[in-house]
């Protein structure tokens, strides 16, 4: 019975190991994807910027 226990627990053990390596990996990519997109809003937001300074300043001239 002690053994069937013991097996369960290894078992259940493994499992639990697992799902947190996987929601790490997953949480990881997720990272990894949500950088990515800031680093593209952030250029659109730059080159925004910089077309209505380029414009500010042709509309001075």
């Amino acid at each position: 019975m002690s053994d069937m226990i013991l097996a369960g627990n290894i078992i259940a053990a493994a499992w639990t190991i697992s799902l947190i390596l996987t929601y790490q990996h997953a949480n990881h990519k997720g990272w990894i994807r949500g950088h990515e997109d800031t680093k593209s809003i952030t250029f659109k937001v730059l080159e925004n910027k910089k077309r209505k300074i380029e414009e500010q300043a042709r509309k001075k001239e």
